[in-house]
Order: C-alpha cells, then structure tokens, then sequence
C-alpha cells in the first residue's frame, strides 16, 4: 500500500511519493503527517497515468502548496516566511491518516518509530533535520 487513497498508477505514486519526501525533508514533518496532508488536499480527485498534469510542476512546488495555506513565495531566500501560515493536519481519526501519527517512514514501504530518536534510518534524516535548523 502506497499510503495514499486515490488511484494511482506507479508513476504518480512515484511522484507524489517525491512531493510527501520533500515535505518531510523541507517542514520536519513525518511522513504519517505528509502523507495525510496530501491526502486532504488530494484524496478526492482522480489522476491521469504518468505524467498528470499535476508533473508539469516539481514535487517541492506542490509540496510548499500543500504545506502553506496560501501560494507562498519559496524560491524568494530573502522571504519573510514568518507570516506564512501551515495548514494545520487533518484531524486525529481522519481517513486521511494512512500511518499511525507517531509512525514516519523514510521511503514508501519503510516505517521507524520516534525518527528523532533512531539512529539509523533508510535515509539520513539526522542530516535532513540538521539542514533545515
């Protein structure tokens, strides 16, 4: 299971797989949280096979789209990103929930417990969550 509720063929799961990454990576967020973030947003609508028109922009300009409640300027390093508002996650219970809460996973089909606290994990979230402090 790919973690999201529409229907997907193995490219756009693919893709929105690099969107959840970039969200995990860029927010601190766990992939349980990305992943349901994504399918509030999301989890309604139907894609076309690879490539949707959702592949005509990257995975990082869809991941700040779902993240941000407004369209923010990302690209902008002189931002002031202070006033940029988080739409909050979906609410404990919600369907969108495809992972426990308190589970993250690296990669589709990898899961870990507490990341902040494990040493090892399929990818170097130490050094992830290093960068964006």
């Amino acid at each position: 299971m790919s973690g999201f509720l529409m229907r997907l063929d193995s490219g756009m799961t693919e893709f929105l797989d690099d969107i959840a990454r970039e969200m995990v990576e860029r927010f601190a967020i766990s992939r349980a949280e990305a992943l349901a973030q994504i399918n509030d947003r999301w989890g309604g609508l139907g894609f076309d096979p690879y490539p949707d028109l959702v592949c005509h922009e990257s995975p990082e300009y869809w991941a700040y789209g779902i993240y941000y409640e407004d369209r923010v300027p990302y690209w902008r390093a002189d931002e002031d990103r202070s006033r940029w508002r988080v739409v909050p996650p979906p609410p404990a219970g919600s369907p969108c929930w495809t992972l426990p809460p308190t589970v993250d996973a690296s990669s589709t089909d990898v899961a870990t417990t507490d990341v902040a606290t494990t040493d090892v994990a399929t990818t170097d979230v130490a050094t992830t969550l290093g960068r964006l402090s």
